[in-house]
Parts: structure tokens; sequence; C-alpha cells
């Protein structure tokens, strides 16, 4: 059985995590991020196996909510920067429920991820990010899709 790995890097000003092979990476403790830009790819394990898409949307699939950690949002909540892209993985939308604020970010990009089960990812993060001043969605072109 496969296993995660864990990041805990308390020195860490900038992350970038790219297109992950096999499951997510816990991150656990990184005190001093600053920047992070994380894109799953379509080689993320965390992938629903119910949706041609890697996430079925319903919230009551085992596949996509049987996760039972914050895998990613809890080691970015201290960040400043956010970029927070994936197009098959539900690991975003499985986080939320774990409810992590993000009370220093000021810049952040999401992917269509955050439009999925009614913007909930979108409307999730307007309400735990309190000083937010810029927010970018960078959505699928129909041929991507």
């Amino acid at each position: 059985m496969e296993t995660r790995c864990v990041i805990s890097a308390p020195g860490l000003v900038i992350l970038e995590l790219y297109d992950c092979v096999g499951w997510t990476p816990l991150l656990e403790s990184l005190p001093s991020l600053v920047t992070a830009f994380i894109n799953t790819g379509p080689y993320c394990g965390d992938n629903c196996r119910n949706s041609s898409n890697g996430d079925c949307g319903l919230e009551s699939c085992v596949e996509c909510y049987g996760i039972d950690d914050c895998v990613l949002l809890q080691g970015l909540s201290g960040a400043t920067n956010l970029e927070l892209i994936t197009h098959k993985s539900m690991i975003f939308r499985n986080d939320v429920k774990w409810s992590p604020m993000f009370s220093k970010v000021k810049t952040l990009l999401l992917g269509d991820w955050c439009m999925a089960a009614n913007f909930s990812g979108l409307v999730y993060f307007l309400q735990h990010s309190p000083i937010l001043q810029r927010l970018t969605l960078e959505l699928a072109s129909r041929s991507e899709v």
C-alpha cells in the first residue's frame, strides 16, 4: 500500500509542487511559507475513480471524501500568495472540510476545482481569507475539459 510522504520544512519560504505522481504529499509544518504554487497534475493518486474528470462532485462519495486528514491546505494556511490549480484531483475540495483559515493570504489564484459543487471552493476561500486583496480564477477552455 502506498503512503503519503510528509513535508515538514520550518524554514521554507517558497514551495512549488507540480505534477504529483501517486498520492499528494501531506504538508505538515511550513510556518515560514510566503508563496506556494500547487498543481497536482493528471497523475495524482487523489482522484475519484467514479468519475472521468477525477472529481465526481458528490459530497457523499467515499472516494472523494475518504481522506482522514487535511493534506495540503492546513500546511499552506500561513502563506501570503497561493496558486491552487488542479484539473483532475479532488484534494482541495476534500481539504476545505477541515476549515483552515487563510489569515495572511493576499493574492490567490484558483483553478477549475473551486467551481464544482455550487462554487463551494470559491465561497470557502472568500469566507476564510479575511485580508484577500487579489483573486484570480484560471478556468480551462472548453477543449481542455
